[in-house]
């Protein structure tokens, strides 16, 4: 049967069902207003720490340039830095001049963070994700030092050790749940459609195997050859000791940022890519997807989740493990919208592209998505 978009569509169709009763406890209302508290306690904690190094003082104006000496920035957080005032400067906390000098004109403090911080709590803790304001929250509190190298943002993720945020993060976390979820289904749509035949994934910054537990479970009744990569060795170490007694599994480094031959990999060799929230922290997303369409068979089908707006919480704790981008997309933000991706994604070809949630959808408003395109 020639492939067409009736097809596609057989393959797509409620693919989302399963996946909604996740939020049958949330209104969308409920998700906006904690959306919204918490986007205003992290800039509003933003601006605190741009105070705390004594800009902004009595009226003044400052170049951005003044911003990073005078905040003692490291250079290497100068791009992020930009990505704030940016934030800040399109929420009103900074105005700047015609002539590019930046400005305070309500200052802010710990109460009013507080205020922000009750605001989100009660839903993100009780309907959302049990410790995902903890973690962003003790992020925000150590902003003066993690612009300043004093301390190291994976200290802050893994607290005494512990993986209570990652869980917060990945597993205990109502969106990645649902998306999750959808990328099971889909799969098992595929694999269902690839009879006779052994389905060869590859998934890329695989990491805390968050993913990787959910799909080879949904997949256990199919004949499979998963590869799980990570550009970090800790990980593929800790996924062997999780995933090894599943059937067809295999481990590696594999960093996207690099050529995929010298790392082993070979064109035309997936039928289908699969990647958790790992294009954003490529350096060149364009580069990037090249080299993912070409491990990617005729036929076969990438399928990614990516966050589609520029979250202020992102660019307060986990932008500090992050390099600066390098392409021309993101000269300004450091992540595509929806409509980025989808005409990125249209220049591997005029095929149906699948977007989940879609933008009615009472999840659309948390930004983070599904994307699957199945490549020629």
């Amino acid at each position: 049967m020639t492939w067409d978009k009736e097809k596609f569509d057989r393959i797509v169709e409620g693919i989302d069902a399963s996946a909604d009763s996740i939020a049958d406890h949330l209104s969308r209302e409920e998700i906006e207003s904690a959306m919204t508290n918490l986007d205003s306690a992290v800039l509003h904690s933003m601006l605190h720490a741009l105070l705390k190094f004594g800009l902004f003082d009595k009226d003044e104006k400052h170049a951005f340039e003044a911003v990073l000496e005078k905040g003692k920035i490291s250079p290497k957080f100068n791009w992020l830095v930009q990505r704030w005032i940016i934030k800040l400067t399109e929420a009103g906390l900074l105005l700047e001049s015609p002539e590019g000098h930046l400005s305070c004109p309500k200052k802010t403090n710990g109460e009013i963070i507080a205020q922000f911080w009750a605001g989100a709590d009660d839903i993100w803790t009780n309907k959302i994700s049990p410790e995902f304001t903890a973690y962003v929250r003790s992020n925000t509190e150590k902003l003066p030092e993690l612009l300043g190298e004093q301390i190291h943002p994976l200290s802050l993720l893994f607290p005494d050790g512990r993986y209570n945020f990652i869980r917060s993060l990945y597993f205990d976390n109502l969106m990645a749940n649902y998306l999750n979820r959808c990328i099971c289904k889909l799969l098992q749509r595929i694999a269902g459609d690839h009879k006779g035949k052994v389905l060869r994934i590859l998934e890329i910054g695989a990491g805390t195997g968050a993913t990787t537990e959910k799909v080879l479970k949904a997949l256990e009744s199919f004949e499979i050859q998963y590869l799980f990569t990570d550009v970090a060795s800790a990980f593929v170490t800790r996924a062997k000791s999780r995933f090894d007694t599943f059937h067809g599994i295999h481990f590696s480094v594999f960093n996207i940022d690099e050529d995929l031959r010298t790392q082993g990999l070979t064109p035309n060799s997936f039928d289908i890519v699969l990647a958790a929230g790992v294009l954003e922290n490529a350096r060149d997303i364009p580069e990037s997807m090249n080299r993912v369409a070409e491990l990617i068979c005729p036929g076969g089908w990438f399928v990614f989740t990516e966050p589609t707006k520029e979250h202020s919480w992102i660019l307060a704790s986990q932008a500090f493990m992050m390099t600066e981008p390098t392409d021309s997309l993101r000269t300004e933000t450091s992540y595509l919208d929806r409509e980025a991706w989808i005409n990125l994604l249209k220049e591997y070809g005029d095929e149906s592209i699948l977007f989940l949630p879609d933008l009615k959808h009472k999840l659309s408003p948390m930004g983070v998505h599904l994307f699957a395109k199945r490549f020629h």
